[in-house]
């Protein structure tokens, strides 16, 4: 853990310096004493999950780190992997995804070749200003915004968990007057009308060519 993760991060400064992985899992025995929570300080592929009665039921990403994920994406494909959920947050928070894909389903083409996301519903001014980590472009007010996307993506794994078999992307829309108060605006291909809370896109995803 870092200083810049500190803004958008359910870990704060008493774990400074410490793997990320080791301290939510100490964090989570407390919180919840009554299940098993194991740390692995390994980056994917180096940490492979199990395979067969040993496979999860379902991976989830939260890295939003373009060459795992697209190793991620491509077990999937090659069914390595069950079901697997990437999600993310755009800029400053006012969007967030969560993609949920079966091995029939294809991730990757929503995605360039580079890692961009070719479904982003938010567009920035560009700057030359140096940022700290990405937590640089998430503020002010990140973590109640963060906390709305977590919450999107903990609701669809939780359905998908209790039997809800359906690949999906959803795409959540922020504070429309946040938005622009913040310098940003939406994608000519986002139907957001000026003034709008909030709300939730439910989005296919591409299935896998044969």
């Amino acid at each position: 853990l870092e200083v810049p993760n500190l803004g958008r991060h359910v870990l704060g400064v008493q774990d400074l310096g410490r793997y990320k992985a080791t301290a939510l899992a100490e964090q989570l025995r407390g919180q919840l004493p009554h299940i098993n929570v194991d740390a692995i300080n390994k980056n994917y592929p180096h940490a492979r999950p199990g395979i067969g009665v040993d496979a999860p039921d379902l991976i989830v990403s939260a890295t939003a780190n373009w060459p795992a994920e697209l190793r991620l994406m491509n077990a999937l494909t090659r069914a390595e992997h069950a079901w697997v959920q990437l999600t993310w947050a755009e800029p400053h928070a006012v969007a967030g995804h969560s993609v949920l894909a079966d091995s029939k389903s294809d991730p990757r083409a929503l995605f360039s070749d580079e890692g961009r996301f070719l479904r982003e519903t938010t567009k920035w001014p560009t700057t030359s200003r140096a940022l700290p980590g990405c937590a640089g472009t998430h503020q002010p007010g990140t973590f109640n915004r963060l906390q709305r996307i977590a919450g999107l993506a903990v609701e669809q794994a939780i359905a998908h968990l209790l039997g809800r078999q359906q690949p999906e992307h959803l795409a959540w829309l922020g504070d429309d007057v946040t938005l622009q108060r913040l310098g940003g605006s939406w994608r000519n291909n986002v139907v957001a009308p000026r003034g709008i809370r909030e709300r939730t896109l439910s989005l296919h995803i591409p299935v896998r060519a044969p």
